[in-house]
């Protein structure tokens, strides 16, 4: 069945998504062919993960702002209001890393009030080079670290993973 989920999705085009579970997907699928194909590298130490203990709101990224499966709205707008107007969720499957060239869409962000995920650079950091570049990489390594939506294209296709099984909760 694998092989014939990747030839598809390599070959033929298709779309292959994955939704995050406590007791199984995508980690606890150890073949190969399998992970080869997912965006994010994890343990299976990561397959029977248990509810965090703080609640967090759903935050695009930059590059999930302009994805067109992050759209609830065609309003950009409304589409950000209905994203920050979502209820705080529960439970997210953590990964190890993100694969080069995987898109990062959504991060978990704290449910605090006014917490703003967008990033921005002070002016000291934009004037080098070097510190911009810096700040960028560390920003890159905490979205992987809070990685809730990350895309990657395989083959001909696309594989996009939710490390959330809280879905219910888009309304």
């Amino acid at each position: 069945a694998i092989k014939a989920i990747r030839h598809c999705v390599e070959t033929r085009g298709a779309t292959l998504i994955c939704i995050a579970g406590p007791r199984s997907m995508p980690f606890a699928v150890r073949n190969p062919l399998f992970q080869a194909m997912l965006p994010v590298v994890g343990s299976t130490t990561n397959a029977f993960a248990t509810p965090s203990q703080t609640e967090f709101r759903v935050a695009m990224t930059s590059t999930g702002r302009s994805h067109e499966i992050m759209s609830l709205s065609t309003s950009q707008m409304e589409n950000d209001a209905r994203w920050n107007a979502q209820p705080p969720w529960r439970w997210r499957l953590p990964v190890d890393a993100v694969k080069p060239g995987a898109k990062i869409l959504a991060v978990a962000a704290p449910n605090e009030p006014g917490a703003d995920s967008t990033f921005t650079l002070d002016a000291a950091t934009a004037a080098s080079p070097e510190a911009a570049v810096a700040a960028f990489a560390e920003r890159r390594r905490e979205d992987m670290r809070r990685a809730l939506v990350v895309t990657q294209p395989y083959g001909a296709g696309k594989v996009l993973v939710l490390l959330t099984d809280q879905t219910w909760r888009l309304r």
